[in-house]
């Protein structure tokens, strides 16, 4: 929901993505965090056996774990029970902010980990999928650009209908190259920093797949345009449209070929062409059932 100053045009919100400033870090680790933390390992020999009680993640192991991702040394105070806490608090941030959103997917695998372990598959407790909708939900909220999937691993968020489409067509091509192509071409927009030329060859990929499927023995999207032109079925300016996407990628340095020019294309190119071809790709498989 819009905020009042937004509404008003007072203030504009501008997407995080390559940054993980603190009221983001500390918001998280209270709103998401925290609920799914118990004291682990106390130091206390009158306590009660804390790895055995309450959520499934214990401060202790979970410092340890940031500092062996982070590679980084454990906070000095981190084994006392009332400073374990803040240890992990203040550890979170002071990482570089790539390594704050290495400790979300951290955190998102130990949760799968513990919901698919043996002693707790039974109880039909799932800790994973409420903290993933739980950071979703604050990430939106917060304009931040990525978004935890279904396996734990954070992706750049894309509009609604478009990520509709992609898992549609991710679905229905499930064992064939467009699938392939498409996931990898996902994965290039999603690293840091992107990477758009492999992400582009990708996506073209994943069009000459489809291409191929729809205009048999084509061996490029190009040849695949020349035999659906001559076919009459599709309108020839719209196989225009698809053909000078095509052409772009071949023409454009260290895209499809190799090339002695420096590579030109930015995030921007390759999410464009990423969201195009998975329009192409629908289009295809839809436009004349």
């Amino acid at each position: 929901m819009p905020l009042f100053s937004e509404r008003e045009g007072l203030t504009l919100r501008q997407e995080t993505t390559d940054d993980a400033p603190q009221w983001l870090r500390s918001g998280f680790f209270s709103q998401v965090l925290e609920p799914v933390l118990h004291l682990d390992r106390s130091s206390d020999p009158f306590a009660s056996p804390t790895d055995l009680i309450g959520s499934p993640i214990g401060v202790k192991f979970l410092i340890e774990r940031i500092s062996l991702v982070t590679r980084t040394d454990t906070p000095a105070n981190y084994r006392n029970d009332a400073m374990s806490i803040s240890a992990l608090k203040s550890q979170l941030f002071a990482v570089p902010w790539f390594h704050f959103y290495n400790s979300v997917e951290l955190v998102s695998q130990l949760l799968r980990g513990h919901d698919d372990s043996d002693g707790n598959r039974s109880y039909g407790v799932r800790y994973f999928p409420k903290f993933r909708d739980e950071t979703n939900k604050f990430f939106r909220e917060a304009a931040v650009g990525w978004q935890l999937n279904g396996v734990g691993k954070l992706q750049r968020t894309l509009p609604a209908e478009v990520s509709g489409l992609e898992a549609s067509i991710i679905s229905a091509n499930a064992r064939d190259p467009v699938a392939l192509n498409v996931a990898k071409a996902r994965g290039f927009i999603n690293q840091h920093p992107c990477d758009a030329a492999n992400a582009i060859k990708e996506s073209i990929s994943a069009v000459e797949s489809a291409a191929r499927a729809i205009a048999p023995g084509s061996a490029t999207v190009g040849d695949a345009i020349n035999k659906l032109r001559k076919q009459g079925t599709y309108p020839s300016l719209m196989l225009s449209v698809i053909e000078k996407l095509y052409g772009f990628a071949n023409a454009e340095p260290g895209v499809r070929h190799g090339s002695p020019q420096e590579e030109r294309v930015v995030r921007a190119d390759a999410e464009f062409v990423y969201v195009t071809s998975l329009a192409i790709i629908g289009y295809f498989r839809d436009a004349r059932k």
